[in-house]
């Protein structure tokens, strides 16, 4: 590592890595927040807060929940295979072959506990303040993922 070229690249492929552990927990904490809302706790929130955007994004993605879990799961399915494979590729790097037992290792602890069972957890608790905040970046993501959730709905719909 004396070519501070490598380092600097080194270091933007673990922030790299922290960002998809973090886009990880951000999923998984979205799916439970948001499923975790109850009607009363909907219709509560629509009294209260009617004019509220934020309200509103929560209502627009349960009224289609097929559409929000499809494009929850792939967010996060993605973010969770690009870190296990750019984990693996440092642990090569650094270890040689051994580092892919390595890189496993770490990243299923490191995925359950930090991008599972934290963040599903907090959201549970706090389903509302987290659906507020999550439900407008995954309408945007759902917009940008139509065409692949399409793809899975017809596929979901062939299967029942």
């Amino acid at each position: 590592m004396d070519d501070p070229l490598n380092l600097i690249i080194l270091i933007f492929e673990v922030i790299a890595l922290l960002g998809f552990i973090i886009l990880s927990a951000f999923f998984s904490g979205t799916e439970t927040a948001l499923f975790s809302l109850n009607k009363l706790q909907l219709k509560k929130m629509q009294k209260e807060e009617e004019n509220n955007w934020r309200v509103k994004s929560i209502i627009r993605l349960l009224d289609d929940p097929q559409k929000t879990l499809i494009s929850i799961l792939i967010g996060n399915m993605f973010v969770n295979i690009t870190a296990s494979s750019l984990a693996t590729y440092l642990a090569i790097k650094t270890f040689g072959n051994i580092g892919i037992g390595i890189a496993s290792g770490i990243m299923i602890f490191t995925i359950l506990v930090f991008g599972e069972i934290v963040p599903k957890s907090l959201a549970v608790t706090n389903a509302e303040v987290i659906s507020k905040r999550v439900a407008k970046p995954i309408e945007i993501i759902s917009t940008g993922l139509f065409p692949l959730i399409k793809f899975f709905k017809v596929i979901i719909s062939a299967l029942y």
